[in-house]
This record gives C-alpha cells, sequence and structure tokens, in this order.
C-alpha cells in the first residue's frame, strides 16, 4: 500500500475538531483574502480535513430557518436554487446553458474545443477566458443563492477546470487504484469549510454520467455509530471504504463503492445526472459522488468552483 509522503497525521477529538473549525472560520471572516491554505503548509492542509472529516462536516445542516432571513424578498429562482442546496445538495441550471449564449459567447465555446487538448490528462486548468459563458451563469438569482447558501457576501471563486473522461478507463487492464484517483468511487470533496461546484457538459456522451446522493452533503448525526478511536484506526490509504469508515472518506483517496453508500442512502436519494451537451447545474461536492468514465468519446466536464473563503487547496 501506497502512502503519500507528505501526510502529516493529525491526532485530535471530536471537541479539538470543532473548536478548530470555529476558530478557522472566525480567522478567515476577519481576514477575508488574506490567508491561504495549500498543499504545501501540509500541516493546517491536513488539520482542516481531519477536522471536518472528524465532525461529519461539523454543523453544515442548519435546516432552512437558518437561512430564512436572508432570503426574505429574494426572488423566486433565488429561492428555489437555495431550497435545493439546503435540501438536496444540489439544483439545475440548465438544460442547455449553450442556447442562452450570445454568438459571441458560443463562439468562444467552440473555439476551446476545437483547441488542442491533450486527451489523456485528467485535469486541464483554464483561464476565465469563458467570460460570457461564466456571466451568463453565473446572474443575479444564482450568485444571491450562492451567496445566502456559503453564508457570506464575498465567495472565492476558483480557476475553473476542464474534467477530462477517456473512454479507455473501462480497460481491465487499468488497476483500480487509478480508476479510483480518477473520482470514478463515491468520495467527498474537502475543498474548504464550505463550498459549491458549478457543473457544465462541454459536449455529448454514452455514458459518463455523474452520480450523486441527495442530503448526503450534511449530517448532524452518524448513521453509524462509531467511536473516535475507531474512526481514526481505520483513516487509511484503502481505495475502497467500507459503511464503517464512511466519515472518513475525505482522506486524501478515500474512496467508497457503490454497494456499501446504496445500504445507507435510499434509493430515491440517489441522482444521476445527464451527459447532453450544455447540461449544467450546482452541487455541493461534500456530498458523496462520483464520475463514470464514457463508452463512446471523451467526455469533458468544466467545473467552477465558489467557496466560502479564500482557501486554495
Amino acid at each position: 500500500m501506497n502512502h503519500r509522503p507528505e501526510t502529516i497525521y493529525v491526532t485530535m477529538d471530536e471537541s479539538q475538531a470543532k473548536n478548530y473549525l470555529r476558530v478557522f472560520s472566525e480567522q478567515h471572516q476577519k481576514h477575508w483574502g488574506m490567508e491561504l491554505i495549500t498543499k504545501s503548509k501540509g500541516n493546517e492542509y491536513s488539520k482542516l480535513r481531519h477536522a471536518i472529516g472528524l465532525t461529519a462536516g461539523y454543523n453544515r445542516n442548519r435546516g432552512y430557518s437558518f437561512y430564512e432571513k436572508s432570503l426574505t424578498g429574494c426572488s423566486d429562482r433565488t429561492n428555489e436554487i437555495t431550497q435545493d442546496l439546503i435540501i438536496r445538495g444540489w439544483s439545475k441550471i440548465s438544460d442547455n446553458i449553450f442556447t442562452s449564449l450570445s454568438s459571441s459567447g458560443l463562439k468562444e465555446v467552440q473555439e476551446y474545443q476545437k483547441s488542442v487538448f491533450n486527451e489523456d490528462a485528467r485535469y486541464s486548468t483554464i483561464e476565465f477566458t469563458f467570460a460570457n459563458l461564466l456571466k451568463t451563469i453565473l446572474n443575479k438569482d444564482l450568485m444571491q443563492a450562492i451567496r445566502i447558501y456559503l453564508h457570506t457576501t464575498k465567495p472565492f471563486c476558483y480557476q475553473p477546470v476542464v474534467l477530462n473522461s477517456t473512454p479507455n478507463i473501462h480497460d481491465k487492464l487499468i488497476e483500480q487504484r487509478k480508476k479510483s484517483d480518477m473520482a470514478f468511487s463515491f468520495h467527498r470533496d474537502i475543498d474548504n469549510i464550505k463550498w459549491v461546484k458549478i457543473f457544465i457538459n462541454l459536449n455529448t456522451t454514452i455514458g459518463g454520467n455523474h452520480e450523486y446522493y441527495s442530503g448526503s452533503h450534511y449530517s448532524n448525526s452518524r448513521q453509524i455509530e462509531s467511536t473516535f478511536s475507531e474512526r481514526r484506526e481505520n483513516s487509511i490509504f484503502h481505495d475502497e471504504f467500507s459503511p464503517l469508515t464512511i466519515y472518513e472518506s475525505h482522506l486524501w483517496t478515500g474512496r467508497m463503492g457503490a454497494e456499501p453508500i446504496s445500504k445507507l442512502f435510499h434509493k430515491d436519494n440517489y441522482e444521476s445526472f445527464p451527459t447532453s451537451e450544455g447540461y449544467c447545474w450546482i452541487e455541493d461536492t461534500y456530498g458523496l459522488h462520483r464520475g463514470n468514465p464514457p463508452t463512446s468519446a471523451n467526455r469533458k466536464l468544466m467545473a467552477f468552483e465558489i467557496g466560502q473563503f479564500a482557501i486554495r487547496m
């Protein structure tokens, strides 16, 4: 089993973890934009990931009443998106966002799709060149919903990336670890104290659906009773996690297979998103999710992340 050499183990109990997150949040609220955490600051990075995992996200489920005052006077669309995020953890933005683009905006996307792209690369970081596309997506209603859900007036916008999934990942010779590292097993993201991601299908493929369990983005209670020592003991670099260790799924390559997850969440909570070009949605990716490899052409999915604080991971 290969361990990542830069990993720093952090021992803390749940009360210490909650206190760490509280202080961390207070510091970033006072010094917005001044403090960035990166993987190079391994100790702080590891602390943050451990703290969020050991507390099951800590106070993520504040309930609808927490947001009611902020939603007063908002548009129906803002209310709809915010409620979707609170209850389900995701909300559809458009069946085809490209139909709302101006001719110049559509040309931007078409020119990008024609450009040279490393077909073997999993990630491709892009500049903010999709100005028209982002402006169309991040309209007033959506931005207000994001501010309310993240509980901040100044959310931090990350640089967009394009996720590339190849059909050849179906090859049985490709090791399970690589498939897991390409996010094809269920997992949680830990990118901030709280965040959302906007996804846009840049092309249409057969297969390659993104999957999500609605309601898995929060929990103030454990579906599985387990002591701190038991969870810490199981916090190792398995690619597949059993239900016992569901709250350690944030740790580095922590992934879970479909079977144990299906035992924890009702089938009605399962969502499979379309792979059609232009389909666009917003999602709290602390919720359990995974991608799937396409069976036809390479799948290109644009991901645009917005976080509660200025934390760059």
